[in-house]
């Protein structure tokens, strides 16, 4: 913000550089006095004056005046003043006082003095708020990172949890030299070692699938109900990761593209990646952030077709490897799904960028458009996620410890079927529980701004209820919807 100054002009005269505050061309104009010779204040060129004079001193000879009118500066040579009429005399008679923003009266010890009323140009302070700006902002990056640091805890479980695939890899590592895999009732499949012709990325991909027969041959059926919630919750926290990448106030940032996260996710395991990515998404997203409807709105094409991209790139493919009788075509369909990511972000495009010109894209029409197709999205998860889980809860001959809770963590499991279990139970445990976390935090950022009006004690109580009766997948898209209702109105509110 540029500042006023009053300038108090004297007859004097002197070198300009001795003024090293008038050295610096930036700020609003001052119309100076001019053809004063005396202490005879109406002798002051400037006309017009609304307010009483700012300047002060005890030279008699000194004549006060304010500016009476402000123009947009020009561009100008050193010394930093205009004189388009008239002409500068130069007599060492006293002394320029100006009021800077700060209070203080500041003096020159040589002055000029102008024939005309001239406009001197007083160069505008530079405000310690504005040099604060960026360290305050990497302050609070700072101190919100270590703020949101439990939100990374079990990324260490997770991490122990991956040492238990030793018995795995030897039966991985049979399978990809052979080129089939023996089920535990010996029947042999044969097996993909490439699919896209990208060598190293097929090599991945190819041990990765050889680890999922024991899911989609039904060779462990512990692995297959517990994997019958898992990626059905897992396709809902994908769609919550989509619809935030498709926000304005993402534009820009890491957070930006969903594709890359979950595609590395798919390679090595989404409770590897979870509790980084909500953790940085968390210290880098501020309320503030989000303080504008703007700043809120999501994609309206984008959110038109994210269930449509899903549905065709998500579960056609992985209901195929589930429950299509040929195990070489549930091996295939399995190969194409370790890639939706990708799939999905081409076809999100495409869906997204035919259907844009038929929607209204006016802002508030948007953003009440989009609420409501939330909550439809949010249904249809919620909707999937529940039938799942009771239809394994009712169903499953295992119960719930069985199929959820691991049994090691000091030890390491022997047998290759438990090794894999146990993997997939700690990366559903891991995942979740640092989405929950990180939508806490979120809610915390809500109560400081006095947003939430709930309290800890009736949230906690309510998320173990949603919990019970859904399981994480639906807690989770009821914890993110209302935290979209209670965003819409943060711009009504105190952001910090």
């Amino acid at each position: 913000m540029e500042s006023r100054h009053a300038v108090c002009l004297l007859h004097a005269s002197s070198s300009l550089s001795q003024w090293p505050d008038l050295k610096r061309p930036a700020a609003q104009p001052l119309h100076a006095a001019s053809s004063v010779s005396g202490g005879d204040e109406s002798n002051c060129a400037c006309d017009k004056l609304h307010a009483p004079p700012l300047c002060s001193t005890t030279n008699s000879d000194l004549t006060q005046c304010l500016p009476n009118r402000l123009t947009p500066p020009p561009k100008f040579p050193s010394p930093p003043f205009s004189h388009a009429k008239g002409s500068i005399s130069r007599k060492p008679l006293g002394g320029v006082n100006w009021l800077g923003q700060d209070g203080i009266c500041r003096s020159s010890a040589h002055l000029i003095s102008y024939s005309y009323c001239e406009t001197l140009w007083v160069p505008a302070p530079v405000h310690s708020a504005e040099l604060a700006a960026p360290a305050r902002a990497k302050n609070m990056a700072l101190s919100r990172g270590l703020y949101a640091l439990p939100i990374l805890l079990p990324a260490a479980v997770m991490m122990r949890s991956m040492a238990m695939g030793d018995p795995l890899s030897s039966v991985i590592d049979e399978a990809y030299s052979e080129g089939r895999y023996v089920l535990q009732d010996e029947t042999s499949v044969p097996i993909l070692r490439g699919l896209f012709g990208i060598p190293g990325f097929d090599y991945i991909l190819a041990r990765i699938s050889i680890a999922f027969c024991q899911l989609i041959f039904n060779d462990d059926p512990r692995l297959w109900w517990q994997c019958s919630v898992f990626i059905t919750d897992f396709a809902g926290l994908c769609v919550i990761m989509m619809l935030e990448s498709l926000r304005n106030a993402n534009k820009g940032t890491l957070f930006q593209t969903s594709v890359v996260p979950l595609l590395v996710a798919q390679f090595f395991a989404l409770g590897n990646v979870a509790p980084y990515y909500f953790y940085f998404f968390y210290v880098f997203s501020p309320l503030k952030k989000y303080s504008t409807a703007t700043a809120r709105l999501i994609d309206r094409a984008g959110v038109v077709a994210i269930l449509p991209t899903l549905l065709v790139v998500f579960f056609v493919p992985h209901l195929i490897s589930l429950y299509h009788p040929d195990f070489e075509i549930r091996h295939l369909a399995n190969w194409i799904w370790q890639v939706f990511p990708v799939f999905a972000s081409i076809l999100l495009f495409a869906l997204s960028s035919a259907i844009r010109p038929f929607l209204d894209d006016r802002a508030e029409v948007a953003q009440r458009r989009n609420m409501m197709a939330f909550r439809v999205i949010g249904g249809v998860m919620i909707t999937l996620s529940t039938f799942c889980y009771w239809n394994m809860l009712l169903r499953s001959p295992l119960s719930v410890s069985e199929s959820f809770i691991p049994k090691y963590l000091i030890e390491l499991p022997k047998s290759p079927l438990t090794s894999l279990l146990t993997i997939f139970q700690y990366d559903y445990i891991v995942s979740y529980t640092s989405v929950l976390l990180w939508l806490a935090y979120h809610f915390g950022d809500l109560k400081s701004a006095g947003v939430c009006q709930i309290s800890w004690a009736r949230i906690l109580l309510s998320s173990v209820v949603i919990g019970c009766v859904g399981g994480p997948g639906v807690l989770t898209w009821v914890g993110w919807l209302t935290r979209e209702e209670m965003m819409a109105s943060v711009e009504h509110a105190k952001v910090t």
